[in-house]
């Protein structure tokens, strides 16, 4: 009897405090682990999310663009004079006889494009689609930094494409794919090369930007020197209206 008490005594011990120490010291360096793998996943999500983002905001921008840059001077009966109004290298503006009823008079016959920067403290940068009709013909105008903007009388309709972009580059090419100088000849533009910039809408204290981005024509922009992922997208649209 004796020795069955003694072993159920024993047992009923339960476990040490070495054993206790060991199982809390485990557990923590388990949730430890958990954490760290969670946070390393949450910040490549993050990452990931921004950059397909850019990607997004640029293509839908650019596909509009591409769309009406292909229809610039688009004159089937020859009376209206559609064409190229100016192109600069971050602006440019052009006509179109969308109604195809021999003039510009509509709305929406005269199309522009160039970034615009919305007042401080607002760091906000867009690309910006403005129209108008021969009525209020727009025309491009030197603004600070040496940036170009379409502007007109009465413009009958803008909206932003795109937001937070960092930099917009038109490349005008003849037909050969030989880059124009300028000022531009309009008459010789035959395809257009853009390259468009586009940044996260919030910095990544994980990342640093020291990279440099080669547009169309070789000039290089960057490196910024800050926390935001950027994007380059380069495209070549047919102006497929030009030298007929």
């Amino acid at each position: 009897m004796s020795r069955e008490k003694t072993r159920s005594g024993n047992a009923s011990q339960g476990f040490t405090l070495v054993e206790l120490l060991i199982t809390m010291v485990l557990s923590v360096i388990i949730v430890v682990v958990i954490y760290s793998a969670f946070k390393v996943q949450q910040r490549s999500y993050v990452a990931q999310d921004a950059v397909s983002e850019m990607q997004q905001n640029i293509r839908a921008a650019l596909l509009s663009m591409s769309s009406d840059i292909r229809m610039a001077s688009f004159d089937p009966s020859g009376d209206a004079g559609a064409g190229f109004i100016d192109a600069q290298a971050d602006a440019l503006a052009f006509t179109a006889d969308l109604l195809e009823d021999g003039d510009l008079d509509d709305p929406d016959e005269h199309m522009g494009y160039y970034l615009f920067s919305y007042p401080a403290p607002s760091t906000l940068v867009s690309l910006r689609r403005v129209s108008s009709d021969s009525n209020n013909p727009l025309t491009l105008v030197n603004a600070a930094a040496g940036h170009y903007e379409v502007q007109g009388i009465a413009i009958t309709s803008e909206e932003d494409l795109a937001e937070n972009i960092e930099a917009l580059e038109f490349d005008y090419l003849d037909a050969d794919g030989n880059s124009l100088p300028f000022p531009i000849d309009t008459d010789d533009i035959i395809f257009i090369r853009i390259s468009i910039l586009a940044r996260a809408s919030q910095p990544d204290p994980q990342f640093f930007n020291t990279l440099t981005y080669t547009t169309g024509s070789g000039v290089v922009w960057g490196p910024y020197n800050d926390n935001l992922r950027r994007r380059l997208l380069i495209a070549t649209v047919n102006c497929r209206n030009m030298g007929l």
